[in-house]
C-alpha cells in the first residue's frame, strides 16, 4: 500500500487555546467566522474590501519578495537543494533540520505565494457564488494554506517548521492588506487579528475533521466558513469538496525533499476553478 502523504495539522493544538475561554458548545467556536464582517463594517474606510464589495479591485496584489522558480522541464530549479544524506541521522539526533533554516524559510514564502498569488480568485467568486470581499479572499487563501500544511506535516520536524512559517508569513501578508484597506491603530488591528485568528483556528479544526472522516463533514466545515450557515446550492459544496480532494492528491505527489527545500508548487487544473494554462 502506498504511503498517504497527507496528515492532519498538529498546529491545531496550538490554535485551540483561542476557543478555550468560550463555552464548550462546538458551534460557538465558529462564531468568529461571522464576526469578521460585523466588526470590519464598523471601521472607517472599509466600505470596500473588508466591509463591502470589489476587494480585488480595491487592493493591488502584494509583491513577491523572492524569486519565482522556473519549473519548466530541464530547468535547474526543478531539482531540490543538494545535501549530504549520510548526515541526516546525525542531524536528526541533534535535533537539526536536513536543510538550512534560510532555505526552509524561502520555501515557506514560495508556498505562501502559491496560495495568495497563483489562485484565480475571480473563478472562485463566479463559480462558488461568493462576494468579492476581503473575507472571501482570506477564506480562499486559508483553504489553500491548510492544504499546504496538511502536506508539509507529513515531513516531520522540518515540514512542521515550514508549515508554521507559512502561517507566520500569512499573518504578515494579511496585516499589509488590512493596512492598505485603511485600518489604522494597533488596537484596531489587534482586535481584528484576534477575530481572524479565531476564525482560522475553527476552519482548520473543521477541515482536519473532514479530512479524517468523510466528505459530508468536510462539506459542513466549508459551509460554515465560506457561507456562514446561509442557504447554498449543494452542487457548489460538492464542487469545492472535489476540488480539495484533487489538490490534496496533487500535493501528495510532490517529492518530499523538493517540497521543503524549494516550495514551488503548481495547482492541478480543475475547471471551472483552475483552468488549463
Amino acid at each position: 500500500m502506498s504511503r498517504v502523504l497527507i496528515q492532519c495539522s498538529p498546529l491545531i493544538s496550538d490554535l485551540l487555546w483561542l476557543s478555550s475561554r468560550q463555552s464548550s458548545s462546538c458551534h460557538q467556536i465558529f462564531d468568529p467566522c461571522r464576526s469578521v464582517r460585523s466588526f470590519s463594517s464598523q471601521l472607517p474606510g472599509f466600505r470596500t474590501g473588508l466591509g463591502g464589495d470589489n476587494y480585488s479591485q480595491t487592493v493591488p496584489q502584494v509583491k513577491r519578495k523572492i524569486k519565482k522558480l522556473d519549473l519548466s522541464p530541464g530547468s535547474p530549479d526543478c531539482k531540490p537543494f543538494f545535501r549530504i544524506k549520510a548526515l541526516d541521522p546525525i542531524k536528526k539526533k541533534l535535533g537539526l533540520f536536513p536543510y538550512n533554516r534560510l532555505i526552509l524559510q524561502d520555501a515557506s514564502m514560495r508556498l505562501l505565494f502559491a496560495a495568495t498569488d497563483d489562485i484565480p480568485y475571480e473563478n472562485f467568486l463566479n463559480n462558488l457564488e461568493l462576494a468579492d470581499t476581503f473575507d472571501t479572499w482570506l477564506s480562499i487563501t486559508c483553504l489553500h494554506i491548510w492544504m499546504i500544511m496538511a502536506r508539509c506535516n507529513v515531513e516531520g520536524k522540518a515540514g512542521y517548521y515550514v508549515g508554521r512559517a507559512v502561517c507566520k508569513y500569512l499573518w504578515q501578508d494579511t496585516d499589509e492588506r488590512i493596512n492598505r484597506l485603511g485600518a489604522r491603530g494597533r488596537k484596531t488591528l489587534n482586535e481584528l487579528n484576534k477575530i481572524i485568528g479565531q476564525a482560522f483556528a475553527a476552519f482548520v479544526y473543521g477541515l482536519d475533521e473532514g479530512l479524517v472522516t468523510n466528505d459530508r463533514i468536510l462539506a459542513s466545515a466549508l459551509w460554515r466558513h465560506f457561507f456562514t450557515f446561509k442557504d447554498v446550492d449543494p452542487l457548489v459544496l460538492e464542487l469545492l469538496v472535489q476540488y480539495i480532494r484533487v489538490q490534496l492528491k496533487n500535493l501528495s505527489e510532490y517529492d518530499s525533499n523538493y517540497l521543503i527545500s524549494m516550495g514551488e508548487i503548481n495547482w492541478k487544473p480543475f475547471p471551472p476553478l483552475i483552468l488549463e494554462r
